[in-house]
């Protein structure tokens, strides 16, 4: 609800009040996204989502939640990074030991939420740890919810997009990361101080199976657990880095069916689809030859490989429908540095040999109001082999029935491509390899919509067998905030991050001006701007003996000569209800000698009195301001003095001022 108080006499001193100023109103939006595309059955399973808040106001989250389906519970939960808007705000994580939990604010809607939002979006990355029954069967769709702090008004601010990850079955795939990490391996080697071991990867973080290469002869083998074939064939995949004496010492990987001999990966009928071998491997001219290489003369991982690469191995056709090993085997020859090399692996998995299809999240639903503009990202995923066609594009789906969190079964209704006027499809490929992800952006617009619930299907065909076609509901609940339960329709207001989306608001006939005719230097204010339409002026405060401005070195920024001033625009003439520009705090001079950009706000008091306060942006941001009221005047107001002894101006530039349409 707004503040509302008495207009002064004079405008310059209602320009500069701002004890009783409220917030801006706040529209919380997210989208929600995770790079696994699957789970495995019978074990703690980790899932690392990304959460996006959007608020053009900045309006705060003060809970991010999960979802999960019955008999499946939540362990853990993770803030791994993030940033806070109120970080004093007291949060806890609840739901450990049930299907729902995650992070909350107890005194919801707390008006200063925890977690940060911006314009364009600021992401969270909370993992969640999750209990999977063994006789668990089928896809696990987790729905994932941000609710706003509603700092200012009535309205729900409030985001759900379900996520759904694919049955992996039984494990056939290893990260290490557990205490039960080796169970199943087997290590064997020519002395201990070679021997693969599980644990830390030092500077590379989380947990990996390595070894090290010595500087003298020595073997080290580690064999995965016996892992099922699918009758389709399979791909075998794992990443690993590594550090050797080029072309001396190195690895190899080895392959065993129906527990028959171990032999090379390129002998066995097998290939690598990507990171194959970099060199074959010699042994010192001075090694004698019980000390030579056992590698010697084959092709090898050897010399550095400093960050993680993946591997691709096309399982051999024999090996359809029967058991598979796989043996790393690490070898080095009498000579080398003292510094030993290393080897580490994680991430391994069989996967079946066909593409297989993945799309992300599965469901959206948003609560919006009239006229946002918001991007959802769906991911398509391809864990399985080969490469996965696609093609996208929308339905209609308005009047269909279902819970909208969980629903499905809507694939029927995309018949073919049809305009959906507000839901827009950007879809720059039409492929994607195995073990690889592509991104495509789902523009939401409400300002084509009507108040009340709307429908609409992203429709993706793919070549994957088993889900030839996948439909991800949209589900759009636009709320009028001129609604009879609120107070907002006197002075309706809109902030807008993007200048494009505000022009297109401006009517005919606005007034621009880029403060580049005025000379370089202070100037006595006030300063009056003319224009065929919507003039206006510019002055500063409150000190009446050096009321000065600043065009600081750099045309086009305009500011105060006293960075304690406000910079305060008056309108004249015509009635303003839309103006926009570049906002922003400024150091021009550093005591700390530092480059600093510093938070501000943008001031306005509209024509019934109320003040409205709404954060500014940066040095190439935007904030752009309509209103059904006319606009008196605003202010832009630094930030005072930083502990290093800084003062803060407020700037403006690229300033646009005219009606809203």
């Amino acid at each position: 609800m707004n503040t509302r108080i008495r207009p002064f006499a004079a405008l310059a001193l209602l320009l500069l009040v701002n004890a009783f100023a409220s917030s801006a109103r706040g529209e919380l939006t997210a989208s929600a996204s995770s790079e696994q595309v699957s789970y495995v059955r019978g074990r703690t399973n980790t899932f690392r989502f990304v959460v996006t808040l959007y608020s053009d106001t900045l309006e705060g989250g003060d809970s991010i939640a999960f979802a999960f389906p019955d008999r499946i519970t939540i362990s853990a939960t993770r803030l791994i990074q993030g940033s806070s808007i109120c970080s004093d705000q007291y949060l806890l994580a609840l739901g450990m030991g049930s299907r729902e939990g995650g992070w909350f604010t107890p005194t919801h809607p707390s008006g200063c939420g925890y977690f940060a939002s911006s314009g364009e979006g600021v992401a969270h990355t909370i993992e969640v740890d999750a209990e999977i029954p063994a006789d668990f069967v089928g896809d696990l769709p987790v729905a994932v919810t941000a609710k706003g702090d509603i700092c200012c008004d009535g309205l729900v601010h409030e985001t759900t997009a379900v996520l759904s990850f694919a049955d992996q079955g039984s494990p056939a795939e290893w990260t290490f990361d557990s205490d039960a990490a080796g169970a199943g391996w087997s290590r064997a080697a020519s002395e201990e101080a070679a021997s693969w071991a599980i644990g830390p990867a030092g500077t590379h973080g989380g947990h990996f199976a390595g070894m090290r290469f010595l500087p003298r002869r020595a073997e080290a083998l580690l064999t995965t657990p016996a892992m099922q074939v699918p009758a389709g064939g399979a791909e075998f995949r794992f990443r690993h880095t590594y550090s050797s004496e080029a072309g001396r010492d190195g690895g190899v990987l080895e392959l065993a069916i129906d527990n028959g001999p171990f032999v090379d990966v390129e002998a066995s009928g097998g290939h690598f689809i990507h990171g194959g071998y970099s060199q074959s491997l010699a042994s010192d001219a001075g090694c004698m030859p019980d000390a030579r290489n056992v590698l010697e003369g084959r092709r090898a991982w050897t010399g550095e490989l400093m960050s993680f690469g993946a591997v691709s191995v096309a399982v051999p056709a024999a090996a359809a429908g029967r058991i598979l090993h796989a043996r790393w085997r690490g070898g080095t020859d009498c000579a080398g540095a003292d510094a030993a090399g290393r080897w580490w692996i994680r991430d391994v998995e069989l996967v079946p040999a066909a593409p297989v299809a993945i799309v992300q999240p599965a469901a959206v639903h948003m609560l919006l109001g009239y006229d946002q503009q918001r991007v959802q990202r769906l991911r398509i995923a391809n864990p399985g082999g080969g490469r996965l066609a696609y093609s996208v594009f929308t339905a209609p789906a308005d009047g269909t029935e279902g819970d909208r969190l969980f629903a499905n079964g809507f694939e029927g209704l995309c018949a073919g491509p049809e305009t959906v006027p507000w839901l827009h499809v950007t879809a720059e490929g039409t492929a994607v390899d195995g073990g690889e992800a592509a991104d495509i952006d789902v523009d939401i617009d409400t300002s084509v919509l009507a108040s009340g619930r709307h429908a609409a299907l992203v429709c993706v065909d793919t070549s994957d067998d088993n889900a030839p076609r996948v439909a991800v509901r949209f589900d759009v609940e636009v709320r009028d905030p001129c609604s009879p339960n609120t107070e907002l329709c006197e002075n309706t207001l809109r902030v807008y991050t993007q200048r494009a989306a505000f022009m297109d608001k401006m009517a005919a006939g606005y007034n621009a001006q880029t403060f580049t005719g005025l000379r370089a230097t202070e100037i006595f204010s006030p300063i009056a701007f003319g224009g065929e339409n919507f003039g206006f002026g510019v002055f500063t405060g409150p000190d009446p003996i050096t009321p000065r401005l600043h065009l600081f070195e750099g045309s086009g920024v305009l500011s105060t000569a006293n960075p304690l001033d406000p910079l305060a625009f008056f309108f004249e003439g015509q009635a303003v209800t839309a103006f926009g520009g570049t906002f922003l705090g400024e150091i021009f001079e550093s005591f700390s000698h530092q480059s600093r950009l510093l938070p501000a706000v943008i001031e306005l008091t509209l024509g019934d009195g109320t003040i409205e306060r709404i954060p500014a942006s940066d040095r190439t941001g935007f904030r752009g301001i309509t209103t059904s009221v006319p606009i008196q005047g605003f202010s832009v107001l630094g930030t005072g003095s930083t502990p290093e002894g800084d003062d803060v101006w407020g700037v403006a530039s690229d300033f646009v001022v005219g009606a809203a349409r």
